[in-house]
């Protein structure tokens, strides 16, 4: 009898943990949408002063991050298109392009039609880069590189960011990807891929979620699978 309540009990903590690391996921996108207004209305106010001004270069910054703001602020949709994403993730590229200059090189490979209809929940593959700048790229002084590919096989989309960073000793590796998989936020490092594996998880289960390894000549490999 007491270990049937004692196993009651740790099913019931372990179903209010992932609730609540569910919910600590939203709530960080959420953070996202603050006075959104505002913002688009100030973006706009520099983009028609650039204009006046004559200034394309900056025209064309700030058009690019009124269109980033706009996506991740607006996209309530519960599904949207890789097509969709990967435009997202196209403007954010440009904003980083302008603050990096020469010193890191994107490659993204051709998605095939398949993989564009592909259905998916808004604001996965953006952070995925973003940790890529932040942790595996941001002190690269020149020659950095990125690359970005996405298929689908066997019904599975698939979406890696590839970098030549430093990387990670192995044993790093292993224990950030069972701490992805722990869905433990808070850990500054990688709390951008936490979040994503943890909706991942939530929404689609079984194989879908995020892995991280080292890549062979440096640097790390971040893959996402969604089923």
């Amino acid at each position: 009898y007491n270990q049937m309540i004692n196993r009651t009990q740790n099913l019931m903590e372990e179903k209010m943990q992932a609730q609540y690391q569910t919910k600590m996921a939203e709530l960080q996108q959420l953070q996202y949408q603050i006075q959104p207004h505002f913002l688009y209305n100030s973006i706009f106010t520099v983009y028609r002063m650039a204009k006046l001004d004559e200034n394309e270069e900056i025209a064309e910054y700030t058009e690019q991050l009124g269109q980033y703001y706009r996506y991740i602020t607006k996209s309530t949709d519960k599904i949207v298109t890789v097509e969709q994403e990967l435009a997202h993730l196209k403007n954010y590229l440009y904003i980083q392009g302008i603050r990096f200059g020469n010193r890191i090189t994107v490659q993204i490979d051709d998605f095939s039609p398949e993989a564009l209809e592909y259905p998916i929940a808004p604001i996965l593959l953006q952070p995925m880069v973003e940790n890529a700048f932040e942790h595996g790229l941001k002190d690269v002084l020149s020659d950095g590189w990125l690359h970005i590919a996405g298929w689908v096989k066997d019904g599975v989309f698939c979406f890696r960011v590839e970098d030549n960073g430093s990387g990670l000793s192995e044993n790093k590796i292993q224990k950030l990807n069972e701490q992805i998989h722990r869905d433990k936020i808070g850990s500054e490092e990688i709390h951008g891929l936490t979040n994503i594996n943890t909706r991942v998880r939530d929404l689609y289960g079984g194989i879908s979620g995020l892995r991280i390894e080292n890549r062979r000549g440096g640097g790390l490999r971040v893959t996402l699978k969604i089923k």
